[in-house]
């Protein structure tokens, strides 16, 4: 490594200073003899600047042994590894428009001090991000093509696809920033140290993917669109292997711990430094976050509209069973026909996944009719209007599986998809048709809400904002403003199995403080001694409460009440209905139907149900017997239990 020295004389004093100590002066003199001897020793050593390069600042770089003054002794003194001088030159060419119309780069890819690849990269770009450049129209943020920074053996190149294959998006590129006219004025010129700056640790990332010992060691502008960056080769010395963090950053902070914890390491020295220790301000980082929840919408894909009888039951996760009819109703008619039909509507098309009709029962003829068309009779014959009857039908529950998702899918949305069947029986006839219905999940977003974790920092006054990063892009830094901000990017909210993709200008903005040194301004004591005393002095009763406050460096007592919200009210009773609904069938026993013994009629079902607002809320096939009321049916259902354990009682034979 070639340096070039600057105040080589001060450096020969210094020199001289430190090893006339290791100076054997053997011939006697006057102390100024001994003196003039030892500097004669040290002025023929390291007395010009080639000497001084050769015998001391190239042992320190490198691992040639240095020599004592006088030539006897040879030891170790290096402080650095070696480093390559221009690994890399990048050139910026601006457009009218503030686009960057071309970037040159001169790297030397194999760090041995020969800049051998010369490349030009051909835009206009509008945009740099942490691992790449975004390429649009000149002036414009539209219709865009995204490239990212990817080293091989032979260098580096912008690649248009991701390790997939499949064309680059925004997110593949992380952070960006747009600098072209679209975005404002002059951003280019006015941020082209920062723009290449981060051109340049894209392509040292990118280089360390290959060669994980590589890092750009220091950077130098020679002009306002053009930079010099000097690499090095890791490792050198007393060698940690740091390559191996680099795929597994998990183990880094544990082993970044064990290093501060030794007494002899250099962060422990450093941190002890005169230097750390009378530094006047504290660092303090905070965070605002974008946080969204989400919720699921499954309940509005499809609705339904039954004409008289009919159910919807689930099935699974998104699944339900639709049922048209009954198969326990009974008609009583010598020759009739019966019609059943449900009215779905289809508010989501594309969040159906699949609509199969399962099974139809029949006694005694059935034809089904899918809007309008027929897609299932128990007999070909059966193409009349009126019901078919003279002779037995075709009974029984028919398996079809018959796939009906594409006239969902192709129904618009809000669209009505219309089932129904006509049932012909002779007596007491049967039907029912039944549905299995399919739907994706419908995500969307349920809160969105921005977390300012930097509350307390920004109402400091002793604080200021020295940098600000806003989803990777600096904003704010060095205490000023950049003119840089990111563009609007896209995420996915998962919460579960729900997923929604988002667009927003900004997700995360990371910021560093610089306060004054003292007292650390989250210690929380102060507080908690206000919370106690608040606390224990509160009056639930009367709201009234005590204060301790610290004004001023000293404590002061105040008091305060609050407004209490009055209790919600309380109704003075439950209201409550009474509902009947006819049993189904006719329940039997050894001796015959119930009904044939029954002389009161039909036998009902009763239900005691919660009024709501007055109303009572009845399920299909229920009528109101007792309207809703405040009467306790105490008394009622006492004696209808009392009925029952004497009748049990009755029928046991039991000793006198």
């Amino acid at each position: 490594m070639k340096l070039r020295m600057r105040n080589a004389g001060k450096w020969v004093v210094a020199a001289a200073a430190a090893a006339a100590l290791s100076v054997s002066v053997v011939s006697a003199g006057s102390d100024r003899d001994r003196g003039k001897a030892a500097a004669n020793s040290v002025i023929q050593q390291w007395g010009t600047g080639d000497k001084l390069e050769q015998k001391a600042m190239n042992p320190m770089a490198s691992d040639a042994q240095m020599k004592s003054i006088d030539g006897q002794q040879s030891f170790g003194v290096q402080m650095s590894c070696p480093g390559s001088q221009k690994f890399m030159r990048l050139t910026m060419l601006p457009s009218s428009q503030g686009d960057l119309q071309s970037l040159a780069m001169d790297l030397d890819n194999d760090l041995d001090g020969s800049q051998e690849t010369r490349r030009m990269f051909n835009g206009p770009y509008a945009a740099v991000c942490n691992n790449g450049l975004i390429q649009c129209p000149s002036g414009t943020m539209n219709n865009c093509a995204y490239f990212r920074w990817r080293a091989d053996s032979s260098g580096v190149v912008l690649d248009r696809n991701n390790d997939s294959g499949l064309p680059n998006t925004q997110a593949d590129l992380g952070g960006c920033y747009c600098f072209n006219n679209s975005c404002g004025n002059g951003l280019l010129i006015r941020n082209s140290d920062k723009i290449l700056d981060d051109v340049g640790a894209g392509i040292a990332v990118a280089m360390q993917q290959q060669r994980p010992r590589f890092a750009i060691s220091n950077k130098t502008t020679v002009d306002t669109l053009s930079a010099e960056y000097f690499g090095q080769q890791g490792g050198c010395g007393a060698d940690k292997q740091p390559e191996q963090y680099f795929k597994n950053t998990g183990s880094l902070q544990s082993e970044g711990q064990v290093a501060a914890s030794d007494p002899n390491s250099t962060y422990a020295k450093i941190l002890a430094s005169p230097v750390s220790q009378g530094h006047g301000a504290t660092e303090a980082s905070c965070v605002i976050q974008r946080q969204f929840s989400t919720e699921n919408y499954d309940s509005e894909v499809l609705s339904y509209a039954f004409r008289d009888v009919g159910s919807v039951t689930s099935c699974g996760v998104r699944c339900n069973t639709v049922t048209i009819g009954n198969i326990d109703l009974a008609y009583r008619a010598n020759c009739g026909m019966h019609t059943q039909a449900v009215a779905i509507t289809v508010n989501k098309p594309q969040l159906v996944r699949r609509v199969t009709l399962l099974t139809v029962g029949h006694d005694d003829w059935l034809r089904l009719f899918v809007n309008g068309t027929q897609r299932y009779t128990a007999d070909s014959r059966w193409t009349y209007p009126g019901a078919r009857c003279g002779e037995n039908g075709n009974r029984g529950v028919k398996t079809l599986n018959m796939d009906l998702t594409e006239l969902f899918r192709s129904t618009p949305a809000g669209g009505i998809v219309d089932i129904s069947y006509d049932l012909s029986y002779a007596d007491k006839g049967r039907g029912e048709a039944v549905l299995q219905v399919e739907t994706e999940p419908d995500c969307r977003i349920a809160t969105e809400r921005i977390v300012n974790g930097c509350a307390t920092l920004e109402s400091r006054t002793d604080c200021r904002l020295r940098d600000e990063t806003v989803d990777g892009v600096y904003t704010w830094r060095g205490y000023g403003e950049t003119g840089l901000s990111p563009l609007p990017s896209k995420r996915t909210v998962t919460q579960g199995a729900c997923g929604v993709e988002v667009v927003r200008a900004w997700y995360d903005k990371y910021r560093v403080y610089t306060c004054p040194a003292g007292e650390s301004p989250y210690g929380g004591e102060d507080a908690k001694k206000r919370h106690e005393s608040v606390r224990s002095s509160f009056d639930p009763a009367s709201g009234n409460y005590s204060d301790t406050r610290k004004e001023d460096g000293s404590w002061s007592s105040h008091s305060g009440s609050v407004t209490l919200m009055p209790p919600d009210p309380v109704e003075a009773c439950v209201s409550m209905c009474r509902t009947r609904k006819l049993r189904p069938g006719v329940a039997v026993t050894e001796s015959g139907a119930v009904n044939q013994k029954n002389p009161n009629g039909p036998a009902y079902d009763y239900t005691y149900r919660e009024c709501s607002n007055n109303v009572c809320a009845t399920e299909p096939g229920e009528e109101v017997v007792s309207a809703c009321n405040c009467r306790s049916s105490f008394g009622e259902a006492a004696a209808m239990m009392q009925t029952i354990r004497q009748t049990k009682q009755d029928m046991l034979c039991q000793p006198n």
